[in-house]
């Protein structure tokens, strides 16, 4: 597939060419961190339909890298009367993204 390079400096790989939103959604998150020195972010997407698989529509899996933050935003859910779950974001997910020709492929295998 086509090789682009993303907002961060990292070399991307389409293998998906229906997977464009996170490519654009990573750009946009680098760019709130990098320009507007944003410390702590959340996004809300439907960025894969296994999350959906996995939780159904009335759980919205979670996912993230400071777990203090994520427990206030999964208290902030509650008191709203929704549900987040934590999915784990382990590097060992990683090597599905390996490809030869950039940093990463914008969709893993399976």
């Amino acid at each position: 597939g086509d090789v682009v390079t993303a907002l961060n400096g990292k070399r991307v790989e389409i293998t998906n060419t229906d997977a464009e939103g996170r490519l654009i959604l990573g750009d946009a998150l680098h760019f709130a961190e990098r320009d507007l020195g944003a410390t702590h972010l959340i996004d809300v997407a439907t960025l894969t339909g296994i999350v959906y698989s996995a939780f159904g529509g009335e759980v919205a899996g979670s996912c993230g890298t400071d777990p203090a933050f994520l427990d206030e935003a999964h208290l902030a859910a509650r008191r709203a009367g929704e549900v987040l779950w934590p999915y784990p974001l382990a590097d060992a997910y990683m090597k599905n993204m390996d490809t030869w020709s950039a940093d990463m492929q914008n969709s893993g295998t399976r």
